[in-house]
């Protein structure tokens, strides 16, 4: 009786934990949009509090199973082990996904477009829909959505950057 007790109080945590990831990125996201009048800076911050609200995620649902694991007995240290086998052999097989992520990270990092601009990646053109680490999602004057895995793009052309 006393396991789940332990299991309810770690989720709860975590709910908590959302909560407050969720209020915080909520204001400083505001706070840093309302402080800012430069419109392409205004795409970058809410792309990269993206970023930062989905790997916030990632770690809270990790140490919740961790935890969780732990309670019920189970020693999470030989999946985790194994986990960092199967992740390496993955990263193998996922090199494009691995490229992609680098690429989205450097792209975000050089602020080469934002959401909002007006860009050429290699052949798509479009209005900039969504940048995240992987992608960047283009809409063109006919309405198509393109998802575009940034280890693609070997040319970036920008039409109207508003810097």
């Amino acid at each position: 009786m006393k396991q789940f007790i332990d299991i309810g109080i770690i989720i709860a945590v975590s709910f908590v934990l959302y909560w407050c990831l969720r209020f915080f990125h909520g204001k400083l996201v505001a706070f840093l949009l309302k402080n800012n009048s430069d419109e392409s800076i205004n795409g970058r911050i809410q792309t990269i509090g993206r970023v930062i609200m989905s790997t916030g995620m990632v770690v809270i649902s990790a140490l919740t199973l961790i935890m969780t694991l732990k309670t019920l007995g189970i020693d999470p240290t030989p999946l985790l082990a194994s986990a960092g086998i199967a992740g390496l052999a993955l990263s193998f097989g996922a090199q494009s996904l691995v490229k992609d992520v680098i690429s989205g990270l450097f792209i975000l990092i050089e602020n080469q477009f934002s959401e909002g601009d007006e860009v050429t990646l290699d052949d798509k053109n479009g209005k900039v829909v969504c940048v995240s680490l992987r992608k960047t999602v283009l809409k063109d004057n006919d309405g198509t959505i393109h998802h575009v895995p940034h280890g693609h793009v070997r040319i970036v052309s920008v039409r109207a950057h508003k810097r």
